[in-house]
């Protein structure tokens, strides 16, 4: 008796010695016997609740255990078993297990034992009787619950090691995306994992996709192995690439398109009178030019599509009547104009844009109820926006945006199920969201910002793991920081900033090589810096500044055609001065400073035509003349504020409506109306912030400075 009543509290702990020392009469017993307090009193007892219990320090479940154990000295002194403590029992197991996981799944296995133990009244009562002398019954109910120990232990055993496996399975495909581990491998990681675990979601929906890349991927590879002729094995070669590029491996999308390639060549130049090859070949082109243009070769990629849309402005020559062809040209036309944009070549991306609009609206006029025609308007309204803010032209910014939200809303409302007009309505807003916040309206801009965002997250919800989503959801996050910090709003812009970056790290974990999500990474780490120096957090905005900082130059050294890349550096350069100066540290802040503005000026030089880079050298010089003042060298400081000033002016001239240029202006008299012998007083800085308040355009964290100006 009492070895059998020992093994029962090894099992399942001191509330079964606690049941056992109240002496009931197997009769009474019988008629007595309550199932379901029964489990309950097994579960909280069971080793695995004691267990999770110890490495807990919730206060809350240590107050549930106080009083349970009152309820339970109560039944050791003769009382029964209350519905309040059957209640307080569930109550413990409940909470406690939402709160471990691996014990919510132990306990719910060793559960399911114990309820089918209790589920005929023979079973009931041989659960109760256990402690009351009946070994042979006693002895089967040991052996099931053992058996269902057995079981809870192995179920944890199983998701600690599915925890470990799913973390390796994760580094192995990181591997897969940069071509050093088979995409085989990844799957038996991936399925071990499930076996193991097979509750997590996310673990199915990756093998999936991963055994859906392995099919494509085999298709393809199978079409090339056996094509019979030339012709077969480019197009083959050409979807693999696709399949490649997909898949975000870039490097072996180039190889399948350039070994491609050299058979396309191969077969025009054995007959240039071929058109199917002579279009092959315009597409194999434009195909390469999509790989190398993320990778960073600018050149390159300029280079592919130039070629590809001459073949292409030929096919269309020759059947002028027919849409396909013009639309051929318009998408030819469409990359040209933004590898011009990224080259900083404004002029000729502009014009390159108009063209491609110009086509467009001809193709949707001439038949109205093609939708894909009528999209093709907005696509290409959206090119013009952006070459439009790179050149300063918000006016012409906002025209080209408010018209292109105007023709999405047509489409979306023809078919609102259309998952991509949708995206394609959210992206517009984001455009309108940021010249509206570059005008100063920022009313404007949250509103605009708020629809998009609501889009975003509605088709992010849809498909939680999509890149894409995920990518516009990170711009929405870049455009809400930027307005909260207009608005004074810190802590806010910082919690903006940060969710930007973990999105964006994240993505870029997928290709190390896309240059434009490295860029992605140093911007948001710039802007986090901006904020923890708003905040007198020095030394944190100085260690985001470092890091946004190596991460542009490594993107620069990587690729050194590319202007983005480079006045990345400059202004990392010029945040991480700001940084220094705040510290005190005013030589190695002018050192920083002069050397953004030379990269700058350098930029200006090569990009005439850019706005952005304009504005960036009246940044700049701000800031040096404030150091340089702060410094002692007044003469100096003269000089950079006024020729800040006169660039911000210049600027301004062009375009009113610009509310960072007319800030500059602001900041360009201030800082001379502090030095003797500017000439400029302090009359003509409130002058500058009190028009910039009646145009609705002083931003609210700049009002302080308003009222705090003296005068005169």
């Amino acid at each position: 008796m009492k070895t059998l009543a020992l093994t029962f509290v090894l099992l399942f702990g001191a509330r079964a010695s606690a049941i056992a020392a109240v002496n009931t009469p197997q009769a009474e017993l019988v008629a007595a016997v309550d199932a379901h307090a029964e489990v309950a009193a097994v579960l909280y007892a069971a080793s695995a609740t004691q267990a999770a219990l110890a490495k807990s320090s919730d206060a809350k479940l240590r107050a549930q255990q106080v009083q349970i154990s009152a309820l339970i000295a109560k039944v050791r002194a003769g009382g029964v078993r209350t519905a309040q403590l059957v209640a307080a029992e569930e109550t413990f197991v409940a909470e406690l297990a939402a709160k471990d996981r691996a014990y919510a799944v132990q306990i719910a296995a060793f559960r399911g034992a114990v309820t089918d133990i209790a589920a005929t009244a023979e079973g009931a009562t041989a659960l109760a009787r256990f402690n009351d002398g009946d070994e042979v019954g006693a002895l089967a109910i040991l052996d099931r619950l053992r058996a269902a120990n057995d079981l809870a232990r192995q179920k944890r055993a199983d998701i600690e090691s599915a925890a470990e496996a799913r973390v390796i399975a994760k580094l192995a495909l990181e591997a897969h995306n940069r071509s050093k581990q088979s995409i085989n491998d990844v799957i038996v990681r991936y399925e071990a994992v499930v076996r193991l675990d097979p509750g997590v979601s996310d673990d199915w929906i990756q093998l999936d996709r991963l055994y859906q890349e392995a099919g494509a991927r085999r298709a393809a590879e199978t079409a090339a192995q056996t094509a019979r002729n030339d012709h077969e094995r480019s197009v083959a070669l050409s979807d693999l690439g696709l399949v490649f590029t997909s898949q975000g491996d870039l490097r072996s999308a180039r190889k399948a398109y350039e070994e491609g390639l050299v058979i396309i060549r191969r077969l025009t130049a054995a007959d240039p009178t071929d058109a199917q090859a002579q279009h092959d070949l315009a597409v194999s082109l434009s195909r390469i030019g999509d790989v190398l243009y993320p990778q960073g070769d600018l050149a390159g990629a300029r280079k592919a599509y130039d070629e590809s849309l001459a073949i292409l402005r030929r096919e269309a020559a020759t059947d002028p009547g027919s849409a396909r062809p013009q639309r051929n040209v318009s998408v030819g036309i469409d990359k040209v104009g933004d590898i011009m944009a990224a080259q900083s070549d404004l002029a000729g991306a502009l014009k390159a844009h108009q063209e491609q609009l110009a086509i467009a609206r001809r193709l949707a006029l001439g038949d109205p109820t093609n939708q894909a025609f009528q999209r093709n308007v907005s696509v290409s309204l959206s090119k013009i926006y952006a070459v439009l803010m790179a050149l300063g032209d918000l006016s012409g910014a906002r025209k080209a945006s408010e018209e292109m939200i105007a023709n999405t809303r047509r489409l979306s409302a023809g078919d609102p199920a259309n998952a991509e007009y949708q995206r394609d309505l959210a992206i517009d807003l984001q455009t309108l969201t940021e010249v509206l916040a570059a005008q100063g309206d920022l009313t404007g801009a949250t509103k605009a910002l708020d629809e998009a965002l609501m889009i975003d997250h509605r088709r992010s919800a849809a498909d939680p793991t999509n890149a894409q989503d995920q990518n516009d959801i990170a711009i929405d996050l870049g455009d809400s920081g930027d307005i909260l910090t207009a608005q004074g709003n810190r802590d806010g812009a910082l919690r903006a900033f940060q969710t930007q970056l973990s999105i964006v790290r994240r993505l870029a974990a997928a290709d190390p090589t896309d240059a434009r999500r490295q860029r992605d990474i140093s911007d948001c780490l710039g802007k986090i810096g901006d904020v923890l120096m708003s905040q007198a957090n020095r030394a944190g905005a100085r260690k985001a500044y470092e890091e946004s900082l190596a991460v542009a130059r490594g993107v620069a050294a990587s690729h050194p055609g590319s202007s983005q890349s480079a006045r990345s550096v400059a202004v990392g350069l010029y945040r991480l001065g700001d940084a220094k100066a705040a510290d005190g540290n005013f030589g190695a802040a002018l050192q920083s400073d002069r050397e953004s503005l030379r990269a700058t000026r350098a930029l200006v030089a090569a990009n005439p035509d850019s706005a952005e880079l304009k504005r960036d050298i009246c940044i700049v010089l701000a800031r040096l003349g404030a150091i340089e003042a702060t410094h002692g060298d007044l003469a100096q400081a003269l000089t950079s504020d006024q020729e800040s000033l006169d660039r911000a002016r210049k600027l301004a001239a062009a375009d009113t409506t610009n509310a960072d240029v007319q800030r500059a202006i602001a900041v360009g008299l201030f800082q001379l109306a502090g030095i003797a012998g500017s000439g400029v007083t302090t009359v003509q800085v409130r002058a500058q912030l009190a028009g910039m308040k009646k145009s609705g355009i002083l931003r609210p964290a700049d009002r302080l400075w308003l009222d705090k100006s003296p005068a005169n």
